[in-house]
């Protein structure tokens, strides 16, 4: 977890800087993520029919964000928004550095000059995305030269939507099905000539009837449930860890490389492992490997949802009086149910923790209960693309301080060499 010292700057500071709070997965039919799109915060100014696609620009992600993009999306797909100037001319065009997608609305190909800006940009190296997909006068210019189609399926009558795929099959490009609100929504889509998914469906899975959480799952998150509470009991961690040997090899290793992977040292004891690595570092291991190991479903973003709500708890504690530890420890088991894929009342009777944290965590009562609460209803509120009004302060800027950090870590776990 971050440092005491940190603070949430003023909006002042940051008035220009357009806030990206989330990122939305996007899967294939194997139901494993191919990319990534990031989710920019609404703002009361939007109209009320926004949508969750209203995202960053490419100028965001690259320069206006004070984020890399390498560290945003890893080895997958960038999906952006171009911003006005890059399709109107008045902005330079660099070659990407990496695959990138931009999405480009379908009415583009009204303007004569935007088609031949698109033309350019696909010449530099971009790939396109169509957009809002309809079908203009024109449209046939941007088919040529697109790699994908998006369709949204969730507003559009079923047999709209065939006519809208008829008409692309002729056309060498991958047909994207946005806005999948339901499991259905996915299963209709595949069967119709989709290949690519994106929505709540995508990154919301349904809880598995009957799932339950199996013997080791319950152990390593009861776990990270010790190591999260601010009150660590050694002890305990180590009679856990007694019925867990792939995590003893784990904590060992780690505790072996020395703080920040420096210095090799050795370790005689998990006692000594567990002294070696320190509170903080524990917990960080906990909520990103413990944790982050089981996630059920490949499709789902979840860790970085989890850590993005927990790290929002962490900072906006402090204005309500409330211990930074404790709130990051509710947010991130609040999400166990996104993690585990069970529901999150079978979380509640399986983990043994602290009362007051079973009571914020996953019943969302009490005052850090309700600070829980109100984290999570912004996310979704966010990735719907609604504004609503927060009693939370300034919240997006928190979102966005909170996006950052999470995927820091969660690069830094998918870069770290697995324990044998």
């Amino acid at each position: 977890m971050a440092d005491q010292q940190d603070q949430v700057p003023t909006a002042e500071a940051t008035i220009a800087v357009r806030r990206v709070v989330g990122r939305q997965p996007i899967i294939g039919l194997d139901d494993h993520v191919i990319g990534f799109e990031l989710i920019q915060a609404p703002t009361a100014g939007e109209a009320d029919g926004s949508r969750p696609e209203d995202r960053a620009t490419v100028t965001d992600a690259t320069g206006e964000m004070p984020l890399d993009v390498d560290l945003l999306f890893g080895d997958t797909l960038v999906y952006c928004r171009p911003g006005e100037g890059l399709l109107t001319g008045t902005d330079p065009v660099s070659p990407p550095s990496r695959r990138t997608v931009l999405e480009i609305p379908a009415d583009a190909c009204l303007d004569t000059a935007a088609v031949d800006r698109c033309r350019t940009l696909v010449d530099m190296g971009y790939e396109l995305a169509l957009d809002k997909f309809a079908w203009h006068h024109g449209i046939e210019e941007l088919l040529r030269i697109a790699s994908v189609v998006k369709i949204e399926i969730a507003n559009h009558p079923r047999e709209q939507v065939q006519g809208l795929v008829a008409r692309c099959q002729e056309y060498d490009v991958t047909l994207l099905a946005d806005r999948c609100l339901h499991e259905d929504d996915l299963a209709w889509g595949a069967e119709n000539g989709f290949r690519l998914f994106e929505g709540p469906a995508v990154q919301h899975p349904v809880e598995l009837s009957g799932a339950t959480l199996a013997p080791s799952a319950l152990a390593q998150v009861q776990l990270a449930a010790e190591l999260l509470d601010e009150d660590m009991d050694f002890g305990r961690i180590e009679e856990i860890l007694s019925h867990e040997p792939a995590l003893v090899v784990q904590v060992l290793h780690l505790a072996s490389l020395g703080a920040g992977g420096g210095l090799r040292r050795e370790v005689h004891s998990v006692r000594e492992a567990l002294v070696f690595m320190g509170a903080d570092r524990l917990r960080q291991w906990a909520a990103l490997t413990v944790l982050g190991r089981q996630v059920a479903n490949p499709r789902t973003d979840a860790l970085a949802l989890a850590l993005v709500r927990a790290r929002m708890c962490e900072l906006l504690a402090p204005s309500g009086g409330i211990e930074r530890g404790f709130a990051f420890t509710a947010g991130l088991l609040s999400a166990l149910d996104l993690l585990l894929g069970v529901p999150i009342t079978e979380v509640a009777e399986r983990i043994d923790v602290d009362h007051e944290l079973a009571e914020a965590a996953f019943a969302r009562e009490g005052r850090v209960g309700k600070l829980v609460r109100l984290v999570m209803e912004y996310q979704d509120a966010a990735a719907a693309g609604v504004h609503i009004r927060s009693e939370l302060g300034n919240v997006e800027l928190v979102a966005t301080m909170a996006f950052a950090w999470a995927m820091s870590h969660i690069n830094a776990m998918e870069r770290a060499p697995a324990a044998a």
